[in-house]
């Protein structure tokens, strides 16, 4: 897996590329813990290039949004793959998260 930072306007982004899975969740976790001690707030995860996300995953992005919203943040998704976004349904968070992005909808 794969991590890239970008920040835009007062939305802190971050872009995984590969599987996000009990092997790699980890350090999705640190990546967010790090942006919420340095004080992130908004968060966006940028899920264009994931190509798998394990229930490890959906577990770090339950404890994030948990976080941020503890400090009247956010976390949004954005872009899930057609297989991502099935996991997102299926395990009910598309209604915990917004989720944007071209066919960001989870509903179809």
């Amino acid at each position: 897996m794969n991590i890239q930072e970008n920040q835009e306007g007062k939305w802190q982004i971050l872009q995984v590329a590969g599987r996000v899975d009990s092997l790699t969740a980890p350090q999705l976790d640190e990546a967010f813990k790090r942006l919420i001690d340095d004080g992130g707030r908004w968060l966006k995860l940028d899920l264009s290039e994931v190509k798998y996300l394990s229930s490890a995953g959906l577990r770090v992005l339950l404890a994030t949004l948990k976080r941020v919203r503890a400090l009247t943040g956010d976390l949004q998704l954005y872009s899930p793959r057609d297989n991502v976004r099935d996991v997102l349904k299926i395990s009910g968070f598309s209604s915990l998260f917004t989720i944007g992005g071209p066919d960001s909808s989870v509903d179809d």
